[in-house]
């Protein structure tokens, strides 16, 4: 009776063990990032370590966003093995504004030497798992973008800074970077280089509050601020957003 109740203490451990793995990722240097699983964004704010707990064996599609926009994302298919932990790694190439991400090592579950997951700084179930037995259901569609837009690529800004310059004068100009701010996902560095092209600090006006709702991360537009010439807009910007709080 003994031997049978030790083995029915640690059936529920050994159950977990052999159907759920773990996915880690952390960045080497501390950036924080968004992390997009399987086409779902997992963390709301910028985190530097993420776990996901009972994860499906297989292959998926993972996308990280820095929290510093003049780092290049990551687009990654990553392999998780069953009954495992697998461990990623985020870290710099060299001076570049390039990130990799790495496997860092594979740790799997046994009966014999059962691991305790780490404790993460952001750690929640893998959405798309039952909580109760029962087949897996459909994954959800993508996320909604106008909720949690990604910016646009290096390649993609430069090609619409060069668009923007094509255009002659500053009402066309204006009215054409109010087009593109409002159908793309731009940071607040990319609307300051966009600034940089109007001629007249009133413009520039315009086109800061017009772009203000729409900015992904309104948190750093006080980075507009050095962008005007006179005190005054640089106050009437400033009033602009307090009233239009985000």
């Amino acid at each position: 009776m003994k031997k049978l109740s030790i083995l029915l203490l640690f059936l529920p451990i050994l159950s977990w063990a052999q159907f759920s793995s773990d996915f880690v990722i952390y960045s080497a240097d501390n950036l924080g990032f968004i992390l997009v699983f399987n086409q779902s964004r997992i963390n709301a704010q910028y985190q530097n370590k993420i776990v996901l707990s009972d994860v499906p064996a297989g292959e998926y599609p993972v996308e990280i966003y820095f929290s510093d926009p003049k780092y290049s994302p990551i687009y990654y298919m990553v392999q998780i093995p069953n009954s495992s932990m697998a461990i990623f790694r985020i870290e710099p190439v060299g001076y570049s504004n390039t990130h990799i991400l790495k496997l860092q090592n594979t740790i799997l579950y046994s009966s014999s030497s059962y691991i305790q997951p780490p404790q993460p700084a952001v750690r929640q179930p893998y959405p798309f798992i039952p909580q109760n037995g029962g087949s897996l259901q459909q994954p959800p569609p993508p996320p909604n973008y106008d909720q949690y837009c990604i910016p646009v690529s290096d390649a993609e800004f430069a090609n619409i800074l060069a668009n923007l310059k094509a255009e002659a004068f500053d009402d066309s100009r204006l009215n054409l970077a109010k087009q593109i701010v409002s159908s793309k996902c731009l940071t607040s560095i990319q609307i300051k280089n966009i600034l940089e092209l109007f001629s007249f600090d009133d413009t520039k006006l315009q086109f800061a509050e017009y772009a203000y709702d729409y900015v992904y991360d309104p948190e750093n537009y006080y980075i507009i601020n050095s962008s005007f010439s006179f005190d005054s807009n640089k106050q009437k910007l400033i009033q602009y957003i307090q009233q239009h709080k985000r």
